[in-house]
């Protein structure tokens, strides 16, 4: 088998490096492509969070959010479904690149709704049961995608790291939100937030 990256098969400080993270030469790839998938996702699945609960609370005050999350549960068990439906009717790698597409689409429709005087209130309300479908397609295609990519024995090593992507996330969405928002303004995050989800 041809050693893809050499500079992490010679030895010396790329080697140690992997062995320090537990990962071997022909996972390190793999690995961090999917670490950065799963952390671009994330941004764009945590700045979409951020302003939904803002402007949810602001509209609805917090006294609506446990019905929000009775409501997100039922949605999430849809979702699930969903996916379990496409995984019959599309290959494997076609269901996850139409789930990515899936998240992110709606986003754009969120803010032409945010545009219109007469739908904000209708538009914030879905838009936070939309965050709690999102976390569920997000982990889903990450789980199955990580499935397709790595044997049982490569999960055990990889899958730690990748999931990691999701704190380097928590710190890049939360240094770069205000700076967004105050670049693109609050409606236009919603557009960057679903690129990040589709890139």
């Amino acid at each position: 088998m041809e050693l893809k990256n050499w500079q992490l098969n010679r030895g010396g400080m790329g080697q140690r490096l992997l062995r320090w993270i537990n990962l071997r030469p022909e996972e390190s790839e793999r690995t961090l492509l999917m670490f950065a998938f799963y952390t671009a996702t994330s941004v764009g699945v945590l700045w979409l969070e951020a302003i939904t609960v803002g402007l949810f609370v602001d509209r609805y005050g917090a006294e609506s959010i446990p019905f929000i999350y009775i409501v997100g549960a039922g949605i999430g068990s849809g979702l699930g479904f969903l996916y379990s439906w496409l995984q019959n009717v599309l290959p494997m790698r076609r269901a996850i690149v139409f789930i990515a597409i899936l998240m992110a689409v709606p986003l754009l429709g969120f803010r032409v709704g945010l545009g219109a005087t007469s739908l904000v209130s209708v538009t914030v309300f879905i838009m936070r049961l939309w965050v709690d479908g999102v976390y569920v397609l997000n982990d889903l295609n990450t789980s199955i995608s990580a499935n397709q990519l790595f044997n049982i024995r490569e999960i055990k090593r990889t899958y730690p790291l990748i999931s990691s992507g999701i704190l380097v996330a928590d710190v890049v969405s939360g240094f770069s939100l205000p700076w967004l928002i105050s670049v693109l303004g609050l409606q236009n995050v919603l557009i960057a937030a679903a690129l990040m989800m589709v890139c």
